[in-house]
C-alpha cells in the first residue's frame, strides 16, 4: 500500500483543488474535501517522519530534490498545489536528471514535464517532451498527454480535441478505463477523469463520460 501512497495523495489533491462536479451535492462535496484534507495532512505528516524532516521544505531541499525523475514527482505536484513552497533546487536537480538519462518510457518522460509544469516552468520549453511522447505508450499517455495540451504545450499529431476524442474512445461500457482489460480501474478511471475535467460542462460528449465515470468510481 504505501508505494501507492502518491497516486492516492495526487487524486485527493486535484479533486481538494478542483471545482465540484455538478452530480454531487453540494454539502456531500464539502464532506468529500474534509475528509480528503484530513487523509493528505496525514500522508504528509507520516511522509515527514518516516524521512526525519521538520516541514515541508526542508523535505522538497532533501529527498524530494535527490529523488527528482526517479520517485519523487507526485510529492512535488502535490505540495506545489498545497503551499507556497521553493522549488528551485528540485526544479535544477529533476533538469540534470533529464539532460543524463535516457528516460525511454514515454509516460515517465511526461510525469517529469508535469511535475516541472507544476513547479512553474514555462509549458513552451515543455512541448519537445510532449511530441515525442503523447500517445506513445497506451492509454496512460493519452491522459499525461491531455494534461501537457491543457497547460499549454504543443503536440504536432494532437489537439487538445483529437487527444480528448481518443480518451473517450477508450471508455469501457461500465463508465471506466483501464490500462488493459474490459473493465474499468479505479485509479486509470480517476486520473482520465481529471484530465477531462477541464472541459467538463463545456463539452457535452465530456460530460457524459465524465457523470458515467463518477457513478462508476
Amino acid at each position: 500500500m504505501r508505494s501507492r501512497y502518491p497516486l492516492i495523495l495526487l487524486i485527493m489533491v486535484i479533486a481538494v483543488f478542483a471545482a465540484p462536479f455538478t452530480a454531487y451535492a453540494e454539502n456531500t462535496y464539502d464532506d468529500t474535501v474534509g475528509d480528503a484534507r484530513s487523509v493528505i495532512g496525514g500522508i504528509l505528516a507520516y511522509e515527514l517522519d518516516k524521512n526525519g524532516y521538520s516541514d515541508e521544505q526542508e523535505w522538497i531541499n532533501g529527498s524530494i530534490s535527490d529523488n527528482a525523475g526517479q520517485s519523487s514527482e507526485w510529492y512535488a505536484i502535490i505540495l506545489s498545489k498545497s503551499g507556497n513552497y521553493d522549488f528551485s533546487k528540485y526544479t535544477a536537480s529533476l533538469k540534470n536528471y533529464i539532460s543524463e538519462n535516457h528516460i525511454a518510457s514515454a509516460t515517465s518522460r511526461m510525469k517529469n514535464a508535469l511535475a516541472l509544469l507544476a513547479v512553474g516552468e514555462n509549458a513552451k520549453s515543455l512541448s519537445d517532451i510532449a511530441e515525442s511522447s503523447v500517445g506513445e505508450q497506451g492509454i496512460m499517455s493519452l491522459i499525461y498527454g491531455l494534461h501537457l495540451l491543457n497547460n499549454g504545450c504543443e503536440c504536432s499529431r494532437y489537439t487538445t480535441e483529437s487527444l480528448t476524442q481518443e480518451l473517450l474512445s477508450l471508455q469501457f461500457a461500465d463508465g471506466g478505463w483501464a490500462i488493459m482489460g474490459e473493465n474499468g480501474d479505479i485509479d486509470v478511471t480517476a486520473m482520465a477523469v481529471q484530465a477531462l475535467a477541464a472541459q467538463y460542462g463545456k463539452n457535452d460528449d465530456v460530460t457524459a463520460a465524465v457523470e458515467r465515470a463518477l457513478i462508476f468510481m
